[in-house]
């Protein structure tokens, strides 16, 4: 394994830490947006049947 210069390693380890971080941002909007529309579709569902039990 050969040794890569210091600033191509450094620079390579900024380009992984960016695609990280998006990578991160990504999972975190996704989940965030599956939670809320979860939570949506269930508060619809119980409403509808507290309506129905009136």
């Amino acid at each position: 394994m050969r040794k890569l210069p210091l600033v191509q390693y450094l620079h390579l380890r900024k380009i992984d830490e960016v695609i990280f971080v998006q990578y991160w941002l990504f999972v975190e909007i996704t989940l965030l947006k599956g939670i809320q529309s979860s939570f949506r579709f269930y508060a619809s569902i119980s409403f509808s049947a507290f309506m129905h039990k009136l």
